[in-house]
């Protein structure tokens, strides 16, 4: 059950990180073209991690690791240096904050999963209800913080 724990604590983060950065896509690629082709790419890369960390395969979880240490280096580098053709950014973006926060918990988790890869594709060992419980919690845990998230933008972006 543990194991299990870790591996849809991981989807939902992944599911998360991927949602947002297809989400603000558009906005960056009118700003820079190339950034808003690395938020596409994020979110490609977040859902084959996903598939993945589903199957608790170890390219799963390797791409989501890949996935979320680069989108948490190019918040910092486009925060503090600057990323090419772009402008340096604001730190206390709402999406930015959700993402950076999912980002580095994705990270722990990794770090303190305790690592049992299964060779097998089945994609859930519970029984009766809990099969459903699970899969349903992180749909509405993604849901509570992707609507957070879109209401606390709207309320920014009014001041």
């Amino acid at each position: 059950m543990k194991y299990r724990l870790f591996q849809w604590l991981g989807f939902t983060l992944i599911l998360i990180i991927g949602t947002i950065h297809l989400l603000m896509a558009p906005v960056e690629f009118e700003e820079t073209r190339y950034v808003g082709a690395l938020f596409g790419v994020n979110f490609l890369g977040s859902i084959f991690a996903a598939s993945g960390i589903l199957r608790n395969r170890a390219w799963g979880w390797a791409t989501g690791l890949l996935i979320s240490a680069g989108a948490l280096v190019g918040y910092i580098l486009s925060r503090t240096v600057g990323l090419p053709g772009h402008a340096i950014e604001e730190w206390f973006f709402p999406y930015g904050i959700v993402s950076i926060i999912a980002e580095s918990l994705f990270i722990l988790v990794i770090l303190t999963k305790p690592w049992r890869l299964t060779k097998s594709d089945d994609l859930i060992s519970l029984r009766g209800a809990l099969q459903y419980l699970i899969p349903a919690a992180v749909v509405l845990i993604g849901t509570v913080v992707l609507v957070s998230t879109y209401v606390w933008d709207a309320k920014t972006a009014e001041m």
